[in-house]
């Protein structure tokens, strides 16, 4: 293909939104099965590693493969990790226990990497006027994929099985992997690696977030001053810190802590991580609160597919959302959108604590919360791709996702938990018990509480971060 082409960089980057399109489909299509999957296996602790096992997997990815991409040629890293999100796919739609359906789920996370892959082939293939917005409709398929898996997990739900949803992501990673492969070219494109992979301190950090999620799940069945819940949280720090301890003492570090402590990638993504831990959680919300039987008195008596229904306007307004993020970014700055896109985020959560009563309410305020959430991502992403250097923009993109899945699976358990922590039956001792009205405000209260902690960040980033580019001569 003449890459000489005017039309060049509007190709690359549809062939950049189909790959993204078929990973980001795997990001939300559990959620509608949550309540079917709690029916089938009755274990509920168990059934939400279904979301935090796909999680921690997209961080273990997206840290190791997104330095592989700068390394080796982002293309071939791309196509590689729809490959094994394939794989994935098969596993869970075949999955004869819960263990390998959650095990499935992990090596889905490897579509964790497209995203911060795709942002690094963007900065490569796109001009530089062109990038912002770029980054922004990039972020926006994120959005929009996520709601077109949250819709057909329902529909599949309702009306088929389960298994079927995994079927689906199977071939769409197959056909995002096939796109990446005809448009890109699949050699050359990456850096010279100086020294040694240091693929040790790629995935050295995961037993330890693992370990931390454990000991939390662990303190919801025991205990929070159970010695082995204790036990356990030590264990996974003192794993945490011996990673960065040695990560720091590399030559060529595969996840450079210090690229991350910049104080503008810090800030931008303490923000997105704050985002993640609390209104990335609205999704769980809003589908236990839409299913929930209407005895409960706080649930509405809808189905799987109502579910979706009522989020699926929201991610697809996001997909607006993320775009106008990169174009306010690119005329404000970064610092100006981040507060903006956060304020939005915090309103519609603050909103939602106040009234949850009818789905037109749910409607409404999950369209705010998922516009903040689709700017953040635009403006976040934007902020660290400009000031990362240029040979490590996908590492930096990728510290970015990973710090988001470490916050996203460790607020989806406190969630989670939270909603278990005071529930109601349908009869004394009977099952199944389901969350009411107090433990729904705590939740509400606990992400509302994150997005005031990303106003704050927002608000502390320098005024010129991602300061709109002067025009060329």
């Amino acid at each position: 293909m003449d890459r000489s082409s005017k039309w060049f960089p509007y190709l690359a980057l549809t062939a950049l939104v189909l790959a993204e399109l078929s990973a980001s489909y795997e990001t939300s299509m559990v959620f509608a099965a949550l309540p079917t999957l709690l029916r089938e296996f009755p274990d509920p602790i168990g059934v939400s590693w279904l979301v935090t096992g796909y999680l921690v997997g997209s961080a273990a990815f997206a840290a190791v493969c997104a330095r592989l991409g700068d390394l080796y040629g982002r293309a071939r890293i791309l196509v590689i990790m729809l490959l094994l999100s394939a794989i994935g796919s098969a596993m869970a739609a075949w999955a004869p226990t819960l263990a390998w359906l959650i095990a499935g789920r992990a090596l889905q996370g490897s579509a964790g990497a497209v995203l911060p892959l795709c942002f690094g082939l963007a900065r490569l293939h796109l001009p530089a006027p062109m990038l912002p917005i770029g980054i922004g409709v990039l972020a926006g398929t994120a959005s929009l994929g996520a709601g077109l898996g949250f819709l057909a997990g329902a529909i599949i739900v309702d009306h088929i099985s389960w298994r079927w949803m995994f079927t689906l992501s199977f071939g769409l990673a197959l056909a995002g992997a096939a796109i990446a492969a005809c448009f890109f070219p699949l050699r050359g494109a990456g850096a010279r690696l100086q020294g040694d992979l240091d693929v040790l301190g790629g995935i050295l950090f995961v037993p330890g977030v693992v370990g931390i999620l454990l000991a939390a799940t662990d303190a919801f069945r025991w205990g929070v001053l159970d010695p082995r819940s204790l036990a356990l949280g030590i264990a996974a720090l003192g794993v945490l810190a011996l990673w960065a301890r040695y990560e720091l003492r590399h030559p060529a570090p595969l996840i450079d802590i210090r690229l991350l402590a910049r104080r503008e990638i810090l800030l931008a993504n303490g923000v997105f991580s704050m985002c993640a831990f609390g209104a990335m959680q609205t999704t769980i919300i809003v589908t236990m609160l839409v299913q929930q039987p209407t005895w409960t008195l706080v649930g509405l008596g809808a189905t799987a597919t109502a579910a979706a229904l009522v989020k699926f306007p929201a991610y697809a307004v996001g997909t607006v959302g993320s775009p106008f993020g990169g174009l306010l970014t690119s005329r404000i700055g970064g610092r100006g959108a981040a507060i903006w896109s956060a304020s939005i985020m915090t309103g519609g959560l603050l909103a939602l604590l106040a009234d949850h009563s009818s789905i037109a309410i749910l409607l409404a305020f999950g369209i705010v919360i998922q516009i903040g959430i689709s700017m953040l991502y635009a403006t976040v992403g934007n902020i660290i791709v400009l000031a990362a250097p240029t040979d490590r923009t996908s590492e930096a993109a990728g510290l970015s996702s990973v710090l988001r899945a470490i916050f996203q699976a460790i607020g989806s358990q406190v969630v989670l938990l939270t909603l278990a922590s005071s529930t109601i039956a349908l009869e004394a001792g009977g099952s199944p018990a389901y969350p009411d009205g107090r433990a729904y405000a705590l939740a509400l209260i606990i992400m509302a509480a994150a997005g005031v902690a990303a106003i704050a960040m927002a608000a502390a980033l320098k005024k010129e971060a991602a300061a709109p580019r002067p025009a060329a001569a």
